[in-house]
């Protein structure tokens, strides 16, 4: 029940304004577009990982600019700016929700997470600290139901066991399902 409250309080917040930030949490809108930088740099990033041009990521998965939401945080605060957002295509949704991209800024910018969310809800980043990175908050799925999840950078990536785990539980189960019955 507390957790709902806090989730309906960031939702209400968020509706003033997409990015609220003060020294102890930043909380992103992921229904807006976010910023303009953010976005034209996540864009290049999944054309690049894609291996595709602009022309091909539309004809193959409906990949253009306007399906890009993202923003620009630094979650190190090394002085630079890592971009969170998320591509609104099917190619980039699964039955965990959408592939959270978190892109570190680097010479060309690498994506440091391998995780699912939901868009609806917002992400919370938060000061508490794993290996000089902030923690995130999000909502997201594990296959079987939607819950609240805390990411945790480990050293090289952003990960979340617990989803992971249940990701790979529920596709060792329905591997083993047997559809000729």
């Amino acid at each position: 029940m507390k957790k709902l409250f806090v989730i309906l309080i960031f939702l209400i917040l968020t509706l003033i304004n997409p990015v609220i930030a003060n020294e102890n949490t930043t909380i992103l809108d992921m229904q807006k577009n976010g910023d303009f930088f953010a976005r034209i740099t996540l864009y290049k990033y999944v054309l690049r990982d894609l291996k595709m041009s602009p022309k091909q990521a539309k004809e193959f998965a409906n990949i253009d600019f306007n399906c890009v939401h993202a923003y620009k945080v630094d979650l190190n605060d090394d002085g630079k700016n890592e971009i969170i957002g998320y591509v609104s295509s099917t190619y980039f949704l699964g039955s965990a929700g959408y592939l959270l991209f978190i892109l570190r800024n680097d010479s060309k910018y690498t994506n440091i997470t391998l995780t699912n969310f939901e868009p609806l809800y917002p992400i919370i980043i938060i000061p508490t600290r794993t290996n000089g990175y902030k923690n995130i908050i999000f909502y997201g799925s594990n296959a079987n139901n939607f819950k609240l999840y805390i990411i945790k950078y480990n050293g090289q990536a952003y990960n979340n066991t617990e989803q992971t785990e249940a990701l790979h539980q529920y596709l060792k189960d329905f591997a083993n399902y047997d559809i000729s019955k």
